[in-house]
């Protein structure tokens, strides 16, 4: 059976700082949506933004809401 391949802690027993988000479809002030590409290319540019600051890690969580 293949194993793949496990992540491991750069850093045993360091403090590790990160952030992460919603990635929400957010409106406009005039009450349209935003649309779904500039959502991800805002969050790209926010996990490029951590990653050059030097935060050991960004991550992107689901949330449901009703429609």
């Amino acid at each position: 059976m293949r194993q793949e391949p496990r992540i491991t802690d750069p850093a045993p027993g360091k403090l590790h700082f990160g952030i992460g988000t919603f990635a929400f479809q957010t409106h406009h002030p005039d009450g349209t949506a935003v649309p779904g590409q500039q959502v991800l290319r805002e969050v790209v540019e926010e996990a490029v933004t951590a990653e050059r600051v030097g935060l050991d890690s960004f991550g992107i969580a689901e949330h449901y809401r009703p429609a």
